[in-house]
């Protein structure tokens, strides 16, 4: 099941969250350059939710893009106003094609 490129609607962008100490004794988000994908996005089943809830590692969507092998579960994704945070990077199909399983976060600032 590959994502063609007519199924890779989507703008996305990938970007690495640091957090650096504030002055009010918190923290403040800083982030990294940001990179901007086309990618087939997708939210899970019910059943893959549940059983993601049962190993606390909440899986809300899939998406795919174009081979990106740098990604890890420090990256962000920002689409359509919304962060989510990935739990999970495979790369299928002879590495051609990247899946990202990732957690809907919080609207972003």
């Amino acid at each position: 099941m590959s994502a063609a490129p007519g199924k890779m609607r989507s703008r996305i962008v990938l970007r690495i969250r640091t957090d650096v100490p504030a002055v009010d004794m918190g923290v403040s988000a800083s982030y990294s350059a940001q990179i901007k994908r086309w990618a087939d996005v997708k939210p899970v089943g019910a059943i893959a939710y549940a059983a993601s809830v049962q190993s606390d590692e909440r899986v809300t969507h899939r998406m795919r893009m174009r081979l990106f092998d740098a990604v890890t579960t420090q990256y962000e994704i920002v689409w359509n106003g919304w962060v989510y945070r990935v739990r999970r990077a495979k790369h299928e199909h002879f590495k051609r094609i990247t899946t990202l399983e990732v957690e809907e976060q919080r609207r972003d600032e």
